[in-house]
């Protein structure tokens, strides 16, 4: 559901104000993301951080009024505990909504849609699962594709090999340690663009959608990043980003990446915050 949005142009600290930031007061956002998890996060040999998660993540926090965006290198198996610790603020790895997950944190409404994938090399035969039976399958730790293998191990006699960074399971595939690899869509189908000789199969659609995660006793900054996210969504920015990194949308694309849901928080799901607002830029 879009909502009519306001724009403000009466000064940068009306704008921070009404999104909560201090005026005058220098303010970092601290996120946690598995920089190598293609195309979301990938440093580049001069050092830099790039990707789509990294683009979209630093206009969330201009948006949000801050003055930018530290990037915390975090193992995706490592993230929740490096929350809970407070060692960062938001979780900007790209991860699915899940019940289990809203048990223990807060979501953000959804930004972008997911599913699972198999990344195999371009000689390899993978047309059923039943191809894979027996097979090394490579996963993230503490991810829901190692969730997937894990319930469909007895079904299908996988052997789970799991790796704390998607770069290092994809290089055990390219070198035959693995079969294949077993990842979130948007990064499998973005490897095979991008890595020679490899191909993305097997697709397995699971409804799911990726959102920005915080503590759960902090629903102002998680609200304050849903504003700034809607924002993004209402104005088109997030879906320029989108094309920039994943080319035209499809219309199940067009329901995450432009849909802006009427109160905080992931519809349906421990956190959500039925508080009726408007889409306010700065």
């Amino acid at each position: 559901m879009m909502r009519r949005i306001k724009q403000f142009f009466s000064g940068i600290v009306l704008g921070t104000a009404l999104l909560g930031a201090s005026a005058g007061h220098a303010e970092t956002l601290r996120v946690a993301a598995d920089v190598g998890f293609a195309p979301f996060f990938m440093k580049q040999a001069n050092g830099q951080i790039d990707g789509y998660g990294y683009d979209v993540i630093s206009a969330v926090a201009k948006q949000a009024g801050y003055d930018g965006v530290q990037v915390i290198d975090t193992p995706f198996s490592s993230v929740f505990a490096g929350l809970f610790s407070k060692r960062f603020d938001v979780i900007a790895a790209p991860i699915a909504i899940a019940e289990n997950r809203a048990e223990q944190i807060l979501f953000t409404e959804p930004y972008i849609p997911t599913g699972l994938s198999m990344l195999v090399k371009s000689n390899t035969k993978a047309d059923d699962l039943k191809d894979l039976s027996g097979k090394k399958i490579a996963v993230n730790s503490g991810s829901t594709s190692e969730m997937w293998v894990q319930e469909h191990m007895a079904e299908y006699k996988f052997e789970m090999q799991r790796f704390n960074k998607l770069s290092d399971a994809v290089q055990s595939m390219l070198i035959g340690r693995s079969y294949a690899v077993m990842s979130d869509t948007p990064a499998i189908r973005y490897i095979a663009q991008s890595q020679k000789n490899t191909k993305a199969v097997l697709h397995q659609n699971s409804g799911r959608n990726f959102a920005y995660s915080v503590r759960h006793e902090e629903p102002e900054l998680r609200n304050r990043i849903e504003r700034a996210l809607e924002c993004l969504k209402s104005t088109g920015k997030l879906q320029e980003i989108h094309e920039k990194w994943f080319g035209e949308l499809t219309e199940e694309d067009k329901k995450i990446v432009n849909g802006v849901w009427p109160g905080y928080g992931a519809p349906g799901f421990k956190g959500y915050q039925d508080l009726a607002h408007d889409v306010v830029c700065n």
